[in-house]
């Protein structure tokens, strides 16, 4: 005579998807962290404009556009800032930031 809900051998079939499930999300949350977790692959680059020339360099924290920068013998100001991304697969999407 069953004494609970379900019959003991529905009980343990139970159990035993709520532990697959309980492993699954807990895979699930590792492989998100370590994908938090990995260094972004951006650079970013400031195009700084001496004279009629125009030459890239790093981006240095405090650079904004219009910032007054020394290049060579002359000053320069920085024109442009922007961030190249890696290449992606078909199927992928780009990093978001």
């Amino acid at each position: 005579m069953p004494t609970g809900l379900f019959p003991e051998w529905m009980q343990s079939i139970l159990l035993l998807i709520f532990i697959g499930l309980a492993i699954a999300l807990a895979l699930q949350q590792t492989k998100e962290l370590k994908r938090l977790q990995m260094p972004s692959k951006k650079r970013v680059y400031s195009i700084v404009k001496c004279g009629d020339k125009e030459t890239q360099r790093e981006f240095r924290e405090g650079d904004y556009i219009g910032k007054k920068v020394e290049c060579g013998e002359q000053e320069g100001l920085i024109t442009k800032i922007y961030a190249i991304y890696p290449k992606t697969g078909k199927n992928e999407k780009p990093m978001k930031t």
